[in-house]
């Protein structure tokens, strides 16, 4: 059987769509019950520090890797360098998309922690003013006791 440039092309290109749909984590699409406070504790801030995050969804990942692959798949002149390149150029373009994702989506936010009920809760926060250590403030958890917000006391 032979096989040509564009059939390859697509082969790799739904491999590399499985593979990044498989590493990324499963996500809940409906549950009301971890989204809604249940329970607002009165806390005090114990510390409040600068920090950079980034939340990657793994676009750039997905669509760097199809690229990498795509543009690969161009190296050489045989059929098993075309599979090495489109490999390689998968790989290459995964770390790349990743990376530059990442970049985009960096934001700066303050990682706060509150001593409220007994418990610390740690969460990070982009709230304007900045909390800062000893203010009041409310805790708002679910049912689970995860913080969902941590609004400032009035």
């Amino acid at each position: 059987m032979k096989f040509n440039q564009p059939m390859i092309a697509v082969g790799l290109l739904i491999a590399s769509f499985l593979l990044c749909h498989c590493a990324s984590p499963g996500q809940v699409t409906y549950a009301p019950h971890r989204t809604s406070p249940s329970k607002a504790l009165s806390g005090v801030v114990t510390s409040s520090y600068p920090v950079k995050y980034t939340r990657n969804s793994g676009l750039g990942a997905a669509i760097g890797s199809i690229g990498g692959a795509a543009l690969g798949s161009r190296i050489g002149s045989g059929y098993t360098s075309h599979i090495a390149g489109s490999m390689a150029g998968s790989i290459l373009g995964r770390l790349g998309g990743h990376a530059a994702e990442g970049a985009l989506r960096e934001r700066y936010a303050r990682e706060i922690s509150v001593r409220a009920g007994g418990r610390t809760y740690r969460t990070i926060s982009d709230v304007n003013p900045p909390l800062r250590k000893g203010d009041r403030v409310l805790v708002l958890t679910n049912v689970y006791g995860h913080v969902l917000n941590i609004v400032p006391s009035r």
